[in-house]
């Protein structure tokens, strides 16, 4: 008997063939599904950077509305005050 002749059989026969084969299959199955998730990934990626500057582009726009409102809050209530002081001053001069 040979002193190389242990718990590994250099022969190949079809089922080593076939395992072999089909061990290969998986890995490059594996490795192509891998890379086409990481091309899904970064397609996501690029979607929600897009989606994320659309809508701090919104926010922005509507801090500028919101600032725009205020202001004319603000001229509303000088003018509402000064029609007042004005209908004030009418009132006393008809009193007179």
């Amino acid at each position: 008997m040979n002193e190389n002749a242990g718990w590994f059989d250099r022969r190949l026969s079809i089922g080593n063939i076939i395992t072999i084969v089909v061990v290969m299959a998986g890995l490059f199955g594996s490795w192509y599904q891998f890379k086409t998730d990481l091309a899904l990934q970064a397609a996501a990626l690029v979607t929600e950077a897009s989606e994320r500057a659309r809508l701090e582009a919104r926010l922005v726009k509507m801090e500028n509305e919101r600032d725009d409102t205020r202001d004319r809050l603000t001229r509303i209530e000088v003018t509402i005050k000064q029609l007042g002081d004005t209908s004030d001053r009418i009132l006393r001069a008809v009193e007179k």
